[in-house]
């Protein structure tokens, strides 16, 4: 290229300011960052920092695709409910220092072309599914709900499982709020504490009906929550693989900073969970007054007990009041059988009676 210019007659600085233009016009722009698969630091956050990332996954040769440039910018300018999303590209099919390509590291199929993984949570990343990438808003709505921040529900004896127990070797953070569901200022330090430490599970109790096994550990209300009739308060769990847990109450002030500071030194290994004699259990709260719900083995014995009583009764009686008596009991079972059949008309009889909703504006499909 010099060579020609300088035949043509051109200056130095013409030449210079052809061939950056030359340039230029053939290198490609990219609104994203390019990661390099040898930037340790930069990558150990991405994959296990928690904070939401959507990776491009290049392959050799490849260049970004369009539609997920162009929702860049509309993914890290995300409002609650909605989380903040970086965007990246990052050359998957180079190795890195350990040896092994992004493909492998996290078994991506090769094959997908482009592919777009979010990195979340500190958990394996979430692949987009082709029906999302054709388009920047679709592929938009569909990355900000899977990065959305997930504070789990504690509302059956079951959903403690999965809020936390399914979960091995991952911290889980449970407030529990007793009097009252927690302040609209609680739950934006509980929303806050978790937006903060995305690599820990966070869930709220449902107290009025579900009962931690591990709650005599919680603090005693203080005067002034007891006289409120309403107080907050917080656990750390962790399960192992051998079904053994942990757990460490919190006793400090229910604001971020305090929180933030309770978690850095369980982080750090200052402040340790205690080790539990069984893993932690969910049951129904009892209601006061209402009594311990009877066994099946109870039930049983229980029925016999009647049935052994009514067989005394019957023996007890005149073949006329034993006769009159039967005749009362089949009538009155007659009686319900009527009542449940005739509710159970009144019941299904409204089942085919709606009509068919109309038809509006059809949305997109979502796979």
């Amino acid at each position: 290229f010099f060579a020609i210019a300088q035949l043509l007659g051109m200056g130095a600085a013409a030449v210079g300011f052809v061939a950056w233009a030359a340039t230029a016009l053939v290198t490609p722009k990219h609104t994203v960052p390019v990661l390099s698969v040898n930037d340790t630091e930069a990558l150990k956050e991405v994959f296990f920092g928690g904070e939401p990332c959507l990776v491009h996954c290049l392959h050799e040769g490849e260049l970004p695709h369009a539609p997920f440039e162009a929702s860049a910018k509309q993914l890290a300018e995300a409002e609650p409910p909605y989380s903040p999303v970086r965007a990246l590209a990052l050359p998957c099919h180079e190795k890195l220092p350990s040896g092994k390509t992004v493909f492998d590291r996290f078994k991506l199929d090769r094959s997908r072309k482009p592919l777009l993984a979010l990195f979340a949570n500190g958990n394996r990343p979430r692949v987009v599914p082709e029906a999302f990438l054709d388009r920047t808003a679709r592929l938009v709505r569909f990355v900000r709900e899977q990065a959305k921040l997930h504070i789990s529900e504690i509302t059956t004896p079951a959903t403690f499982g999965r809020a936390c127990l399914n979960h091995v070797n991952k911290l889980c953070v449970i407030f529990v709020p007793y009097g009252q569901p927690p302040t609209a200022e609680q739950n934006a330090t509980i929303r806050a504490t978790a937006a903060a430490h995305r690599t820990t599970l966070f869930a709220v109790l449902d107290t009025a009906a579900v009962e931690l096994s591990i709650e005599p550990l919680l603090a005693p209300p203080t005067a002034e929550e007891a006289e409120q009739r309403a107080h907050v308060r917080a656990v750390a769990v962790k399960v192992f693989p051998d079904n053994s847990a942990q757990a460490l109450p919190y006793k400090g002030d229910l604001t971020p900073d305090a929180l933030a500071a309770w978690l850095a030194k369980i982080a750090s290994g200052e402040e340790e969970l205690d080790m539990l004699p069984k893993k932690p259990s969910a049951g129904r709260r009892r209601v006061p007054g209402e009594g311990r719900r009877r066994t099946r083995k109870e039930r049983r014995e229980a029925a016999a007990a009647e049935q052994k009583q009514l067989e005394e009764l019957l023996e007890a009686m005149s073949p006329e009041e034993r006769a009159a008596f039967e005749e009362a009991l089949a009538a009155r079972k007659a009686e319900r059988e009527r009542q449940r059949r005739a509710q159970m008309d009144e019941e299904g009889s409204g089942l085919f009676d709606e009509e068919e909703d109309e038809e509006g504006d059809e949305g997109e499909e979502e796979e």
